[in-house]
């Protein structure tokens, strides 16, 4: 009887202990929901208490953006910080290659980027803002000088080496046509160089990042445009991932944005650097 009794004991000791074990691990459960001892995203913010937009650029693509000392400069920050300020909002820059780039917007790990094209398959993981930056992106190919009618059809490209910027997607008849021999590399001054050394016979770059590196480089008198262009009128805007906590508020950027076309914004943005001819 004594035995039984002692079991008895043992088995009700076991069992409370049991329970309680539960009952703590309930509670600390109950506890990390409640009062967030879990990891739970929030929208960070700055010394003022202003949110924090954390925005990626692509490699320097002078004059829209190019690093210098560790600070990121040119149009694209520049409309960047205007956008902000008239969100209240802090603008924090990041800057990585371009295939990066996608797949932070796509995760999340960045709220907004400027200089895309608003193709089908960013649209997947990118809201576009309904007011562009740029109205068009003409597609032009520089020659050497004095070999523009070298180039002067689209056929005319199955015959040369064409130089090209790694990731760049230009049209949908040049990215997608197998045939024409094409040569990429990390930057456009690359190019320029392999043209002047007869590495390559053309090179295809937007009008106006061809213009400004042209000066720039004191290529006047080497190299010219060739005959043959592809006009392309579609616009470049600014996208916020759809993973952004600042998703709910599309209408906000959306206004603001419009605001900053409207005041002329924009444009005195070009103006400052020599654009006015590209919006």
């Amino acid at each position: 009887m004594k035995s039984f009794r002692t079991i008895l004991q043992h088995i009700i000791r076991i069992y409370f202990s049991t329970v309680s074990v539960i009952f703590v691990s309930m509670l600390i459960i109950f506890l990390s929901v409640s009062f967030c001892i879990n990891p739970v995203i929030a929208a960070d913010t700055d010394n003022n208490n202003k949110p924090v937009l954390k925005v990626i650029f692509s490699d320097d693509l002078k004059p829209w953006i190019f690093n210098v000392n560790g600070k990121l400069e040119g149009v694209y920050p520049e409309i960047i910080i205007e956008l902000s300020n008239e969100l209240n909002m802090t603008a924090e820059f990041m800057q990585y290659p371009l295939k990066r780039c996608e797949v932070m917007m796509e995760q999340g790990d960045a709220d907004l980027m400027i200089g895309l094209k608003d193709t089908d398959e960013r649209k997947k993981y990118i809201e576009f803002l309904k007011t562009p930056y740029r109205l068009s992106s003409t597609k032009v190919f520089y020659v050497r000088k004095g070999e523009k009618k070298k180039l002067e059809k689209f056929n005319d490209l199955y015959k040369l080496r064409i130089g090209t910027k790694l990731g760049t997607r230009y049209y949908p008849g040049f990215d997608d046509d197998k045939k024409i021999k094409k040569e990429d590399v990390n930057n456009e001054e690359q190019n320029f160089h392999k043209l002047l050394t007869n590495r390559i016979d053309a090179l295809i770059i937007p009008e106006d990042r061809g213009e400004y590196l042209v000066s720039i480089l004191n290529l006047n008198g080497k190299v010219e445009k060739a005959s043959f262009n592809y006009p392309d009128g579609s616009p470049r805007f600014i996208g916020i991932s759809k993973k952004s906590l600042y998703i709910k508020d599309l209408k906000k950027f959306n206004s603001a944005m419009k605001k900053m076309d409207d005041n002329g914004v924009l444009e005195n943005l070009y103006m400052k650097h020599f654009l006015i001819s590209i919006i």
